[in-house]
């Protein structure tokens, strides 16, 4: 496989894969109360974030840089993405984590609104 073409499925899966997982686990029936639910999909986002950008991108942005004939790819390269991880990989699942939010609300207030006034009317 081409390595420009590794590097860039990579980025995109650490940018996407925390966010799904968020977002998926606020529909996900344990813990019972829903702001755990949500702090802990905004948790597991974070490390996801963090343990992505560390042990897969950095190695992948290195090697498609000595693919690409960088000499001293690992000097030249922006090895970063650990503090920027660190300090900022719980924005994206938590803007996964309130539309997740979002669309349980539209799904509440579409089974209130479906709902026949009276039971025995059915």
């Amino acid at each position: 496989m081409n390595p420009h073409l590794l590097f860039q499925i990579v980025s995109f899966m650490t940018f996407i894969f925390p966010s799904i997982m968020a977002f998926i686990w606020v529909f996900m029936p344990w813990p019972r109360y829903l702001l755990v639910r949500a702090f802990l999909a905004i948790l597991l986002g974070w490390v996801a974030t963090v343990l992505l950008g560390t042990c897969l991108y950095n190695p992948v942005g290195t090697m498609t840089a000595d693919a690409r004939g960088v000499a001293d790819a690992e000097m030249h390269y922006d090895n970063n993405i650990g503090a920027i991880a660190l300090l900022a990989g719980w924005v994206l699942p938590s803007v996964a984590v309130i539309n997740a939010m979002v669309v349980r609300w539209f799904i509440a207030f579409w089974n209130l609104l479906s709902k026949p006034e009276n039971p025995q009317d059915i």
